[in-house]
């Protein structure tokens, strides 16, 4: 069949495969824009959680996007206090000769700065250890020699557990802090400039990692969603629907110990195949309009230019 569609084959389709296949694609479309919604609506985004703790083949490259997993970054309080300090400056200069809002940033930041110093009193007769085993546990993974002995393999999945049992809880209260931090310096700024204020920069972070990715997928559920439902565009939105999902199946390696089960995602991929293979688009979707309009149209009007 090469390129063509199920529709221009010799083969046809009922009014119940018809019917059937609308269905198919308004129902997976209505997930992905009721998933993309809640997201943007504040709902969690964790590819982190996902990535970091892929099985099978392609763990390594998927954790490799994870941002600070072990909290070598934020667990760090000299660097912390520094992106802080140089966060407050720049709120300072933007608000110019505004004294008072000036005075609220650095009162703002100090009381967050107390709050910051008490968490890491509280954690400190375990951070140094914790520290240590990162250190360790980062060089077993660079083992290539480790990494290829069932037994050392083993050993490494435990240090990793381990580590990311102690730093789960840190990281998740140390993550609160600078949000507030960072809304609290933020509100101040509107009020007294009536702009929105910048960012307050994470350390570590790369261009392109789960915090980058889960700040896109909201708006990429939601954009697949809509034109799925509309079926705008339908082979493109089932094609990239199915390759996400297979990204989520692939990071859980179908039959990898420990790895977490996938049917549901593996369903909605083979679904979301099947919508595009046999072009789900020619019923019912907003594609007939356009290409009923571009035949008639755009087409025709070319044909008349000599």
């Amino acid at each position: 069949m090469g390129d063509r569609t199920l529709a221009a084959t010799r083969f046809r389709l009922t009014w119940a495969a018809v019917l059937s296949l609308i269905a198919l694609r308004v129902v997976i479309g209505w997930h992905f824009y009721k998933e993309g919604v809640s997201k943007l609506q504040g709902a969690p985004v964790s590819s982190g959680a996902l990535f970091g703790t892929a099985k099978g083949p392609l763990a390594s490259w998927y954790r490799a996007p994870v941002y600070d997993p072990y909290g070598q970054f934020r667990l760090d309080l000299k660097k912390t206090e520094e992106a802080w300090a140089r966060y407050r400056n720049d709120l300072i200069r933007r608000v110019g000769s505004n004294k008072k809002a000036a005075d609220r940033l650095k009162k703002v930041e100090a009381a967050h700065r107390r709050q910051l110093r008490a968490f890491f009193d509280e954690i400190d007769p375990d951070l140094e250890q914790h520290l240590k085993n990162v250190e360790r546990l980062l060089a077993y993974q660079r083992d290539l020699a480790r990494r290829e002995v069932p037994g050392l393999r083993k050993q490494i999945a435990t240090i990793e557990g381990e580590v990311q049992k102690k730093a789960t809880p840190w990281l998740a209260e140390i993550d609160e802090i600078w949000n507030d931090f960072e809304s609290e310096m933020q509100r101040v700024f509107a009020e007294a400039t009536g702009h929105s204020a910048p960012a307050l920069p994470r350390l570590g972070r790369r261009w392109y990692d789960t915090e980058t990715i889960d700040r896109i997928v909201p708006y990429f559920d939601t954009a697949i969603g809509v034109m799925l439902v509309l079926g705008l565009g339908t082979r493109l939105a089932a094609w990239l629907g199915a390759l996400f999902l297979a990204t989520i199946v692939a990071s859980q390696w179908p039959g990898t110990p420990g790895a977490v089960p996938t049917y549901y995602q593996t369903v909605e991929c083979l679904s979301l195949v099947t919508l595009a293979t046999v072009g789900a688009g020619r019923f019912g979707a907003v594609d007939v309009l356009v290409s009923h309009l571009w035949r008639n149209c755009c087409r025709s009007k070319g044909e008349e230019q000599p």
